[in-house]
């Protein structure tokens, strides 16, 4: 009889769900539960990871997971050659990098992309100052940019901006040119820039003053 009882109590044991455990855990313990942080960590020249861990130990996020059955539904072949690898290691390392490039512009802080590899922090970082001066109208912004083709944009890109929102198309003069323009035409950046005016000012023709504005009186409402 001992024994029935005793099967039968096992029995009982091991259909409670396992989840049971994990709520009851949870409610004694309401302290443990914290939200996962991450640590984006560089393994290499131009490589970087993602650590994931919660109270101090490792764990794997629900997303995580998500990868991990989808790589395992994938013919073994197909998973162990180098091309796919490599074209894993590219969308995740693609996936981190813009990701921290957004939250950087969202929290308004640059040293987040201190996270990421050299190169890549370095265009991180452009791309930051880039999207902030034109927001926020401010040049200076753009020396911060260590790229000369993109802090030669980031200017054009400020004085267009200039140009829109002063309605003087005397800003598009200083619009300077990345190409090779034939003497006496108008360069295609300052062009655009013009273009995009006559379309606010809905003209159909362009008659817009020459560039013979006070450089220091340019400066100075720069700067303001």
């Amino acid at each position: 009889m001992q024994v029935k009882h005793l099967l039968l109590l096992v029995v009982l044991i091991l259909m409670i769900p396992p989840g049971f455990y994990y709520l009851m855990n949870q409610s004694s313990n309401p302290e443990k539960e914290e939200p996962f942080e991450y640590e984006v960590v560089q393994t290499g020249p131009d490589s970087i990871s993602v650590k994931i861990s919660e109270n101090g130990e490792a764990a794997e996020s629900p997303y995580y997971d998500q990868f991990v059955k989808k790589i395992k539904s994938t013919p073994t072949w197909l998973v162990q050659d180098a091309n796919f690898q490599g074209c894993v290691t590219k969308a995740v390392d693609n996936c981190v990098a813009n990701t921290t490039q957004k939250e950087a512009q969202l929290l308004q802080s640059d040293s987040l992309c201190d996270a990421l590899p050299p190169s890549e922090a370095a265009n991180c970082k452009n791309q930051f100052h880039y999207t902030k001066a034109i927001q926020t109208k401010d040049i200076s912004l753009c020396e911060k940019i260590t790229n000369e083709f993109q802090r030669n944009a980031c200017q054009n890109g400020v004085f267009t901006q200039k140009a829109l929102e002063t309605r003087d198309p005397r800003w598009c003069d200083k619009v300077t040119t990345a190409s090779n323009t034939t003497p006496g035409l108008v360069s295609p950046e300052k062009q655009n820039c013009l273009n995009l005016l006559d379309l606010q000012r809905g003209a159909s023709d362009s008659t817009f003053l020459n560039s013979d504005w006070d450089d220091e009186v340019m400066q100075e409402t720069i700067l303001n």
